[in-house]
């Protein structure tokens, strides 16, 4: 089952269940919005991936180990149960994605 929510704070609740880990938040701010991390454990690569939602600024950051990707203009989240969580630009170009797994992968 999929489906897609407007990339608010509203949706990291979500995000944070259908990947299986909590959110937190960072003890920092943007203009008094919260920035979240969740932590997704890749377990081939023994890491976790760290997500960063910036709600407030449309915005999330995936970090596995040394390798970053900052992705920006965030308009939705589509979740698909079980599986993964597609964050998409509002022009349609591109996504990025996180599986329950912990693999992240850009196409732009």
């Amino acid at each position: 089952m999929s489906v897609t929510l407007p990339f608010t704070e509203a949706a990291v609740p979500q995000i944070a269940a259908l990947l299986g880990v909590p959110a937190t938040v960072e003890p920092y701010a943007v203009r008094g919005a919260p920035v979240y991390r969740l932590a997704v454990p890749n377990p081939t690569l023994r890491l976790a991936v760290a997500l960063l939602l910036w709600p407030s600024l449309a915005r999330v950051d995936a970090r596995i180990g040394d390798c970053s990707v900052v992705y920006r203009a965030v308009a939705t989240v589509e979740l698909l149960s079980g599986v993964e969580v597609i964050f998409r630009r509002a022009a349609g170009e591109g996504y990025l994605f996180v599986s329950v797994g912990g693999r992240a992968s850009v196409v732009v």
